[in-house]
């Protein structure tokens, strides 16, 4: 039992170092942003809130869906766009329809390189359409420095 003592320390802080690995503190590897300024859309766009992307290495977009009145249209078309400047030269990433049907989820991950992204929630093209639409942008893979 020469290594008795020595070996116990080890083999704890080896099983708290892996545990640890295991289970990250989502809340300090992840910020958050609201991206959708404007939840209800009466046929109307909204060109969402830009979102800085400096000091992280991924992100993505959760979007939700709650009321949806005289849906008269299949939907909605949320897109996600990217620029270098973010005031300008913004260019399409990706795109989701969002439908009529109440509280619905859909994400959209972004694997661009471009220090600026945003959401823009596309007009319906019918009158009477109203959709209840939240967008978040979920950021992590923080980089040191």
């Amino acid at each position: 039992m020469k290594y008795g003592p020595i070996g116990l320390v080890v083999l704890v802080l080896s099983v708290a170092a892996f545990t640890t690995m295991q289970n990250p503190d989502l809340k300090t590897t992840l910020d958050t942003k609201v991206s959708l300024a404007k939840p209800v859309h009466a046929n109307a766009a909204d060109s969402g809130v830009r979102v800085d992307r400096s000091g992280y290495a991924c992100a993505m977009f959760s979007v939700s869906t709650g009321q949806a009145d005289n849906g008269t249209a299949t939907g909605n078309v949320v897109v996600l766009i990217d620029s270098i400047a973010g005031t300008a030269a913004w260019q399409l990433v990706d795109s989701v329809t969002v439908d009529t049907v109440d509280n619905k989820t859909y994400k959209m991950g972004y694997k661009g390189v471009n220090r600026w992204i945003r959401l823009l929630a596309r007009a319906s093209g019918q009158a009477a359409d109203t959709f209840a639409i939240n967008g978040i942008a979920i950021q992590g893979c923080k980089r040191n420095g």
